[in-house]
């Protein structure tokens, strides 16, 4: 009942444009029959911006702890934060250097923000300007995901440019 009373008064799916928020995994119990006495739930929030990303992780604790104390039960909640958001502005020489590369090779390249993870979280958190370059990758995560051969060729002669241009 704590883990359904939590989920049910949390705010989830698409919070706004640059946040997000689901339950990933919910495991418990032995058998059908038998009230389980524990139950693990693995939830993940990811934003665009920092403040966003603290402001839905506290309000997603806030809500377990809540819940749990409703009906009395014990809770305890470990928070992760696997990717910090990186925020490229339009004007950083690695964009700029990207670009030309791109253009060199005749492609218009774009600039977008996204809310996946990448090693590039982790380089920028370290404070090593990186940036992410789209693959041509459809339908990622999911079971129809694929890529062009084309696209691979493509992305391996993007990265080669961009190192004649640094």
């Amino acid at each position: 009942m704590v883990a359904a009373r939590a989920i049910e008064n949390m705010n989830l799916l698409r919070i706004d444009e640059e946040t997000t928020a689901n339950i990933g995994i919910i495991n418990g119990g032995t058998a059908t029959n038998i009230v389980t006495g524990e139950v693990n739930i693995i939830a993940e929030a990811r934003s665009l911006k920092e403040n966003k990303l603290d402001v839905q992780t506290k309000h997603m604790v806030e809500t377990f702890e809540k819940a749990a104390k409703d009906f009395g039960a014990q809770i305890e909640i470990d928070v992760n934060r696997a990717y910090t958001p990186i925020d490229v502005s339009e004007d950083s020489e690695i964009i700029k250097l990207a670009k030309k590369a791109f253009s060199n090779l005749g492609i218009e390249g774009h600039t977008e923000s996204t809310g996946g993870g990448s090693d590039t979280n982790i380089l920028s958190k370290n404070g090593i300007e990186a940036i992410t370059l789209g693959i041509g990758m459809k339908n990622a995560h999911t079971l129809s995901e694929h890529i062009a051969i084309k696209d691979l060729y493509d992305s391996a002669k993007m990265v080669v440019e961009i190192i004649k241009e640094a």
